[in-house]
């Protein structure tokens, strides 16, 4: 495996570079050109552990991922509830046999159609399975949510700071500062 080194930049970051890149001119996260000293200078800057070149604070990505994960759950948790608090059939080996026939009897000749729009155990039933599926829809959104964040980019960045990076770009070509892809060795023709 080969060597890393941290360059540190005049914002504070500290970019990993390998001693492949010695020489060359590599841009920061801030926007800023830094220019890779030579293999002598390298080796004595700080080795880079193969934790300091990944990003391990919060960014956009991983906040999207967990409002996601925290409304995925709350729907979750929400469905179960209302499962858990649902209308039951009626428990018939709890009734004495009269009650049982009372109740066969009712069932087998049935209630007039009007008593069936206004049953209150039909609005409870359907009531509760309006909540079942508003829980469900609740919990799609959190994974969609969750799945949506992995194309989320980790950072963002605003259209004054692409605005200035161009500036920056433009006058350093103005200047006569070689380009980034033109910063290693060049095929004369």
């Amino acid at each position: 495996m080969e060597a890393r080194y941290l360059l540190p930049c005049g914002c504070g970051q500290k970019q990993p570079v390998s001693a492949a890149e010695a020489g060359q001119v590599i841009r920061c996260a801030c926007g800023q050109k830094l220019e890779v000293p030579t293999l002598r200078a390298l080796r004595q800057l700080e080795a880079a552990t193969p934790e300091s070149g990944k990003e391990t604070g919060w960014n956009l990505r991983k906040a999207v991922f967990v409002i996601g994960l925290v409304i995925a759950i709350g729907g979750a948790l929400f469905a179960l509830y209302c499962w858990q608090t649902g209308p039951r059939p009626v428990d018939t080996s709890r009734m004495t046999p009269v009650e049982t026939w009372y109740l066969w009897q009712q069932i087998r000749s049935g209630l007039p159609r009007r008593y069936l729009r206004f049953d209150p155990y039909r609005q409870w039933v359907q009531m509760h399975q309006f909540w079942l599926v508003f829980a469900g829809i609740i919990t799609a959104l959190g994974v969609a949510t969750m799945i949506g964040s992995l194309f989320v980019p980790p950072v963002l960045k605003s259209i004054e700071e692409e605005e200035e990076l161009e500036e920056t770009e433009n006058q350093e070509q103005e200047e006569g500062f070689p380009r980034e892809e033109s910063a290693g060795p060049s095929n004369p023709r």
